[in-house]
């Protein structure tokens, strides 16, 4: 069952919308306006590419909340406000997680179609399988992942988070529909060292991707 089956999203967002109100500062958080959550939520209409993707980060946006707070009280400025597809310099937009910002062994993929090897292998590292850290602007929710591919082959995820390991199973053999698997926020604030790692069942063609956003500011965006 799809999830606008249950609830058109704009009329979710909207009710949504209705039940907001303001978030002040706290250690390592910044204030949060109800004119930024409203931002927020809309653009999670906008960048969803699909219904379903869009119940996943929908189930996730108060952690979306906190790293926006997170990213603000990072950069420390008065214009750092989210302002979504609107943003401008240091106003924060949120992008949809893409094959550019994956990164392993410190190089960033062009495709999330790969060839890969059965057994374990890291997704997302630095240089020689070491940890990466996000800039001291950007911060990263994960809620899921997805992997269209007829056969695929993704089996667990593993998140090497500071606070320790989360480890995440990938069942998409018993799925009859789509391949995409929700989990708890795994929420990435700004310098934060992290890797993931992964479990192929077999070799071959997969395109595993995580289902996520990324918060930064307009200045930093790329073509």
């Amino acid at each position: 069952m799809s999830f606008k089956d249950i609830l058109d999203i704009d009329e979710l967002i909207a009710r949504e919308m209705t039940n907001l109100s303001s978030y002040s500062s706290a250690p390592g958080l910044a204030e949060l306006s109800v004119q930024e959550q409203e931002a927020i939520l809309t653009r999670l209409g906008d960048i969803a590419c699909n219904d379903d993707v869009f119940g996943v980060l929908w189930s996730v946006r108060e952690a979306i909340f906190d790293v926006v707070r997170a990213v603000k009280a990072s950069i420390r400025n008065s214009e750092c406000i989210f302002k979504g597809e609107d943003a401008e310099g240091k106003q924060l937009d949120m992008m949809i997680l893409m094959p550019e910002d994956i990164v392993r062994n410190g190089t960033a993929i062009t495709s999330f179609l790969q060839n890969v090897t059965a057994g374990t292998a890291y997704y997302l590292s630095g240089e020689n399988d070491s940890n990466i850290q996000t800039p001291d602007w950007e911060g990263v929710v994960y809620a899921g992942w997805y992997d269209p591919v007829e056969s695929p082959k993704l089996e667990k995820v593993k998140y090497n988070l500071p606070t320790g390991a989360r480890i995440i199973e990938t069942p998409f053999g018993l799925m009859d529909e789509v391949p995409l698997v929700r989990h708890k926020a795994i929420k990435i604030t700004p310098e934060t060292y992290y890797s993931i790692e992964v479990r192929y069942s077999a070799d071959g063609l997969d395109a595993a991707r995580p289902v996520g956003v990324k918060i930064l500011p307009a200045e930093r965006k790329t073509l």
